[in-house]
């Protein structure tokens, strides 16, 4: 809901009452301000979720990602001999089983064993013995796979589970710069008077079922460029005296005014 403009009630700063930088935030500014509060936290929490979830899902579905790489990178053609060509029972694609095929190969005279997870009911025709077209990593031997497969199960799918720790930790990156810019502009800001333009419920932003209190600003800078801005937290009292106010100090980057934070006692 918009908010009039209206004088200055008690408890919110006017900016004779601005100490000059460096500040040292007061016990409700280091939490409100250099805390983590609001759509702010919501972003954190949901950043470290995906980030540790999705490095979870990586670990699973990845492992192999960097071979096949080095693989196509890399790779040469050679001959293996099939030692075994049988259903993985435990893993299903598409209703279909995929064949496991082993295989035995030669490299500068070494003897080596490998195996590759292959989608074809004509591969669980192999016969122990026949050859086999493989792709053998040049820098490593030991790293091999059928040609036209792929050295594990997920293969270049599992690729797809890199959103989840990439997502996670975009979102991490921007809350915590959001509240180091934050913490700048309390510091080292510039005071300004600013016209609350907005205070009530995000409801972009929800947690439990819950959305945080918002109240959004609009200021301006040498009386020409306009500038805006936003701070919020779960619990409204924090924001309430603030809110009800026409105007409130905030405290501006002079360099990147659009840098700038809720000045609070």
């Amino acid at each position: 809901m918009p908010i009039p403009s209206s004088a200055l009630t008690g408890g919110v700063p006017t900016l004779t009452t601005v100490p000059p930088a460096p500040r040292e935030p007061s016990p409700v500014a280091r939490r409100l301000v250099y805390g983590y509060q609001g759509s702010q936290f919501v972003m954190l929490l949901v950043g470290v979720i995906f980030l540790v979830i999705g490095l979870a899902f990586t670990g699973v579905f990845c492992w192999s990602l960097p071979i096949d790489l080095a693989i196509e990178a890399t790779g040469k053609a050679y001959s293996g001999v099939v030692t075994k060509a049988e259903p993985n029972y435990h893993a299903e694609v598409n209703g279909e089983h995929p064949i496991e095929v082993s295989y035995t190969y030669s490299f500068d005279g070494a003897q080596f064993e490998g195996s590759s997870s292959m989608l074809g009911q004509e591969y669980l025709q192999l016969q122990p013995g026949s050859t086999i077209d493989l792709e053998v990593a040049d820098a490593r031997p030991q790293w091999s796979r059928v040609k036209g497969g792929t050295y594990g199960f997920f293969g270049y799918f599992g690729a797809f589970t890199l959103l989840f720790p990439i997502i996670g930790g975009l979102f991490a990156f921007l809350a915590v710069r959001s509240n180091r810019r934050e913490i700048r502009a309390y510091r080292e800001g510039r005071p300004v008077m600013a016209r609350v333009t907005y205070a009530g419920l995000d409801h972009s932003t929800r947690l439990n079922n819950r959305h945080p209190f918002k109240i959004s600003w609009e200021f301006k800078v040498n009386g020409s460029a306009s500038y805006t801005g936003s701070i919020s937290s779960m619990r409204e009292e924090d924001l309430h005296a603030f809110a009800t106010a026409g105007e409130i100090v905030v405290l501006y980057d002079p360099e990147d005014p659009g840098i700038n934070t809720l000045y609070v006692p």
